[in-house]
């Protein structure tokens, strides 16, 4: 499979767009944490479910390879 740049670009400005503050059970501040199944079934985002997590995987992958712990 190949990377859908455009995906990427989507899913990345779909979640700088929904990740936002809100109240949790206990009236403290949490980030709204978007997860793989808001992703598929959001209507801005028109893209296949294997296309979505292919970009998501390949962007984990990625970043494991670059971190090695040192940073920390």
């Amino acid at each position: 499979m190949e990377l859908n740049k455009d995906c990427v670009r989507d899913i990345l400005l779909y979640i700088e767009q929904h990740n936002i503050l809100e109240k949790d059970n206990f009236g403290k501040d949490r980030f709204h944490i978007v997860t793989f199944d808001e992703l598929c079934t959001s209507n801005s985002l028109n893209y296949e479910n294997d296309a979505i997590y292919y970009a998501l995987q390949k962007n984990y992958n990625t970043h494991n390879e670059k971190t090695t712990g040192d940073e920390w």
